[in-house]
């Protein structure tokens, strides 16, 4: 259950860091698309052209540079040694917290049984009295 647990939050980490990356990249190249195609800089149709060509390039590029780095960072994560000691880690973790439940279960279930034996003498006496 832990590996799953853990292999699942590695690729929503994965996938979550590539797109803010992404996202911010692309944004800044957006950006500068616009700028170059504001009539205020005075360049020629071509030259605007290219260096907008350029820039979808280089989105293109960002791209697919960052799905790269998701895999490579979704393997390494998922290298039977580095997973292994992670899950114990969250073995670790859990379990304390599993042992309290399990240790507030037991007590309960003893009050509660306490209970019972304090209201079933208090019935059994007054029976007797009835008597």
């Amino acid at each position: 259950m832990a590996s799953e647990a853990y292999d699942k939050a590695v690729e929503k980490v994965a996938k979550e860091a590539m797109l803010a990356t992404r996202r911010d990249d692309i944004r800044l190249a957006e950006d500068s698309k616009k700028w170059i195609q504001d009539p205020k800089h005075k360049a020629s149709k071509r030259e605007k052209d290219y260096a907008i060509k350029r820039l979808d390039g280089l989105i293109r590029k960002i791209e697919t540079a960052m799905e790269k780095v998701v895999i490579r960072i979704t393997k390494q994560l998922k290298q039977p040694e580095k997973k292994k000691a992670v899950v114990e880690e969250i073995k670790k973790e859990v379990k304390p917290s599993i042992r309290e439940r399990l240790a507030q279960n037991i007590a309960k279930i003893q009050r509660e049984e306490a209970e019972r034996k304090q209201l079933n003498k208090g019935k059994s006496r007054s029976s007797d009295l009835e008597l």
